[in-house]
Parts: structure tokens; C-alpha cells; sequence
């Protein structure tokens, strides 16, 4: 992918996702008069109103919250670029998130103004972003592909695995949450639950399955979440040294030189690549460091 492309690319996918904020606060001018003087901002589970907000304050809080979303993402999307790792996963996660407090926010004004149901998002204003995500998606499907994709032919030389099942204690409050929602709430809260139960079962399976490393001839295979993340050719590699993991979380995150991918402990090996950094959890580094000293040797 060449810099060029991939700068204009970066810069279309974020500058559209930006536009969501001008149109927000647009649409809050454009039915001011029509909004009453306290609108209902919060539901139960029934979807009875049960909180209520000043036009003004509803204005502040809104647009000052896809602000916040929105400044969020836009160095979380260039963080991604910059390393060319999890562009994919960043830009549907921000797409997502600010789409839905766009959403959001857009239908509370009509439900005050217009009386119009909150679930009657289609096509507006929930198409707007939903345009947004197409047209990511459309760009990044036509990045060049890298050199970095594993040979047919390469021999494997050892597979390792690192994972953490403490992690599923932290999963469990979402599933039961994402539960009560589904048995408990009718309308959107139900749907929030359903996918919220499938979110966190799809989380416990790959904190069970824990990440893989296929160490290769021609270089690393991550794998993880139950799907291939990562390949790193060996011709990319420079140097890689235990490390202690000093980051905050764990799963697979973007530090200030690259990725690390990490379920639990302070035990990672980092390779340095042509890239950035690529971290990776293991219980044991010195034998993560032998399969590697391995793989160079292989060629």
C-alpha cells in the first residue's frame, strides 16, 4: 500500500465519519422552534420516558459527546494506518459507535419535535452512517495487497499458544447483562441484549482459544479471535527481545510503536519490523524466542 493511497484513503474515511457533526447540529437548528421545553432523553425498558432535558442542554451534550467520539476514533483510525494493523476492525468499531450516538441523538430530537418513534430510524438518520461504513468498506477493500501473506509452500516449525481464561470472569457481567436485557426489555433494549450476548460469547471463545502464533519458515501467522490477524513475513523482521508488558488491558492493542496482542501477564516478545513493533503474550518467552531464533535460521 503506498503512502500516498493509504493517506488518502485515511483521509476519506475519517473526514466523512466527521461530517456526521455538522449535520447533527444542522438538524438541532433546523426544528429548534419545534422542540418542546423539556425533551425526553432517557427510557426505561419499556420505553416510557423518564428523564427530560432542556433543548439547551440536550444541544451541549450531544454534540459535545460525538466530539469526544469522534476525536476518539480519528487518532485510533490513523493509529491503525500508521501501523498497518486492525484497520479493518478500528474503522467498523468507529463507524459503529459514532453512528450509533448519531443515531441516537438525531431521533431523540424528532421523537420531541415530530413525536416519531424512536425504533423508526431507517432510512433516516440511521443511513447516513451506514453510507459512511459502505463507502469505508469499499476503500479499504481495494488496498493493494501486501507481500506479507504466508507461502503455500513454508514449512511449519511451531505452533504457540497464549491465553487466559481469568479473562472469562471479566466477560461474564456483560453476558449476564446482555441476558437480562434480552429476557427482561422489549423494542431496541431487547435487540442491545441479543447482540450484546452474542458479542461477549464470541469474546469468551477466543479468550478460550487464546491467541496462536504459527511460527513458519517464511514467517509469523497470528491468529485470534477465531480469525487470522496477522502475518509477519520474516524478511520484515529486524530484531525481538523479551519484554514486560507495561500497556493497560489486554486483547489486541495499539501502543505508540504498533500492536500488541496480549490476554494476560506482563510476559511479551517484541519483534521489531519494518512496520512497528508486534508484541506478543507468551508464558514463556525464552521458548517463543527459540522457535523464532528457528525460523531465521531456517533460511
Amino acid at each position: 500500500m503506498k503512502n500516498s493511497d493509504s493517506s488518502l484513503q485515511q483521509g476519506i474515511i475519517v473526514g466523512f465519519m466527521w461530517l456526521l457533526l455538522p449535520l447533527l447540529a444542522l438538524h438541532f437548528v433546523s426544528i429548534w422552534n419545534a422542540l418542546p421545553a423539556r425533551i425526553p432523553s432517557h427510557f426505561d425498558l419499556q420505553g416510557r420516558a423518564n428523564g427530560w432535558q432542556s433543548p439547551q442542554t440536550l444541544a451541549g451534550f450531544a454534540l459535545g459527546a460525538l466530539l469526544l467520539a469522534l476525536a476518539i476514533f480519528s487518532f485510533a483510525i490513523g493509529r491503525a494506518f500508521r501501523v498497518r494493523s486492525m484497520i479493518w476492525a478500528v474503522t467498523f468499531m468507529a463507524y459503529g459507535i459514532v453512528g450509533l450516538n448519531f443515531t441516537l441523538f438525531w431521533q431523540l430530537l424528532d421523537h420531541a419535535a415530530y413525536g416519531r418513534a424512536m425504533s423508526e430510524v431507517w432510512p433516516m438518520p440511521a443511513g447516513i452512517p451506514l453510507l459512511g461504513l459502505v463507502l469505508a468498506a469499499i476503500l479499504l477493500a481495494q488496498q493493494p495487497a501486501s507481500g506479507s501473506r504466508p507461502s503455500a509452500t513454508a514449512t511449519l516449525i511451531a505452533e504457540e499458544q497464549h491465553r487466559s481464561l481469568v479473562q472469562l470472569l471479566f466477560i461474564l457481567p456483560g453476558l449476564l447483562i446482555g441476558v437480562w436485557f434480552a429476557t427482561r426489555a422489549v423494542g431496541p433494549p431487547r435487540l442491545l441484549g441479543v447482540v450484546m450476548i452474542a458479542a461477549m460469547a464470541w469474546i469468551a471463545l477466543a479468550a478460550v482459544d487464546g491467541f496462536r502464533y504459527f511460527i513458519r519458515s517464511d514467517g509469523v501467522q497470528i491468529r485470534g479471535f477465531l480469525l487470522p490477524l496477522r502475518f509477519i513475513p520474516r524478511s520484515s523482521i529486524r530484531s525481538y527481545q523479551p519484554q514486560t508488558w507495561k500497556g493497560l488491558g489486554y486483547g489486541i492493542r495499539l501502543t505508540s510503536t504498533g500492536t500488541a496482542y496480549i490476554w494476560g501477564g506482563r510476559n511479551v516478545v517484541n519483534i521489531v519490523t519494518d512496520s512497528g513493533d508486534v508484541m506478543l503474550g507468551h508464558r514463556d518467552p525464552e521458548r517463543l524466542i527459540h522457535d523464532l531464533d528457528q525460523m531465521m535460521q531456517s533460511g
